[in-house]
């Protein structure tokens, strides 16, 4: 074999272990990129599911009231400053409507809205009346006549309020949510017309009974225009320390929310999405309908659905009659029943079942995420 020989497969075998090497080297190359784009795609996936799980807690900025407040801060003489402060923080919510709808003045409503926090994760969270919930589409309307779309994040019909929200970050208050508000401290309003209100809290915070349903109001000696639905409770130096629901023109009276309640209340709709200690109302579920011959009542609740909580008792197509010795004909009766009770209480339900009357105890339990659902 001469030389030339001997080098030709001298390179051949360098050639075939450089190949080799080369080939491993590039299995590594692949397996490590492929591992680190599964790490990432793993970590990113991760966060994902954590941002779904706890995008509720993530998505709104709690805002800290003021506190330590005395009834000093609310004896000084209110002067156009009070106004002022507040003024921006007062817009008007309106329904929205497509471009080719024309709204009447029969058909459209508006509600007045005070901006509660806003910031730039969460935008603003504008509290409201409950009863703007029944409308998908809103518009924001601020002072200066800027309109902004928004929608309902939230709502409480057994406190009496509701919570839109518009990107735009407006002007918040500053707000009070100790309970520490007596009679005599000098207050006042401002609505989204521009129009003034002011006096004096006449009755401190209390249950009172308004429109069939017992509630903790304050009550103030003066009353919003008729035609403006909602509006804030301010004390002399611009803090809010209620929200105004429900006025009273014949005598005169307004009464408002205690700001505690709202901010405890607000604090577990918008963190848990519902409100710890409530009564669950909704383990059973009814159609209201007309029943002349059930026990001579008019109109009754047939059953609809069922909770797998109320193991044995009332089935499908049943009729509820009571709650312990309560007749209960529809669904607003059924839960203001049923919340006038506290969780863990037992209730006896009497229902028809055929031809037969049947009764069954219930434990009430504490309303939740999935009794929400």
């Amino acid at each position: 074999m001469d030389d030339d020989q001997i080098y030709d497969l001298h390179y051949k075998k360098q050639s075939k272990v450089s190949n080799k090497s080369q080939s491993c080297t590039s299995r590594i190359s692949f397996v490590y990129f492929l591992g680190v784009f599964i790490l990432c795609f793993l970590s990113a996936y991760i966060a994902w599911l954590y941002g779904i799980s706890e995008g509720r807690k993530q998505y709104y900025v709690i805002v800290e009231p003021i506190t330590g407040l005395t009834d000093g801060n609310g004896k000084e003489d209110i002067t156009a400053g009070s106004f002022e402060k507040v003024s921006a923080s007062v817009v008007k919510i309106t329904e929205a409507y497509p471009e080719n709808v024309v709204s009447t003045s029969d058909s459209s409503k508006s509600w007045c809205g005070i901006v509660w926090a806003a910031n730039d994760e969460t935008g603003s969270l504008i509290l409201t009346d409950a009863n703007v919930v029944n409308s998908d589409q809103l518009n924001v309307i601020t002072s200066d006549g800027t309109e902004y779309p928004a929608t309902v994040v939230t709502n409480d019909d057994i406190i009496g309020f509701g919570v839109v929200r518009t990107d735009v970050v407006l002007s918040a208050v500053t707000f009070n949510s100790e309970d520490n508000i007596t009679p005599g401290i000098k207050v006042f309003s401002i609505d989204y017309t521009g129009r003034k209100y002011e006096g004096i809290i006449s009755v401190g915070s209390k249950n009172i009974k308004i429109n069939d349903s017992i509630r903790l109001f304050m009550q103030s000696n003066f009353c919003l225009d008729e035609n403006v639905q909602g509006g804030g409770l301010f004390n002399s130096d611009g803090t809010f320390i209620g929200f105004i629901n429900s006025s009273d023109t014949n005598l005169g009276i307004s009464y408002a929310i205690p700001g505690n309640v709202i901010y405890d209340t607000m604090l577990d709709l918008l963190t848990k999405g519902y409100v710890a200690g409530r009564v669950d109302v909704d383990f059973m579920k009814f159609s209201e309908i007309k029943v002349p011959n059930l026990l001579q009542q008019r109109e009754g609740l047939r059953i609809i659905d069922v909770d797998e909580r109320v193991l044995t008792g009332p089935v499908l197509g049943d009729y509820l009659i009571a709650i312990n010795d309560t007749i209960v004909l529809t669904k607003k009766e059924w839960r203001d029943t049923l919340r006038s009770y506290n969780v863990l209480d037992t209730v006896v339900l009497t229902y028809l079942h055929g031809t037969e009357i049947y009764t069954v105890n219930v434990v009430l339990n504490e309303e939740n995420d999935e009794s929400k659902e």
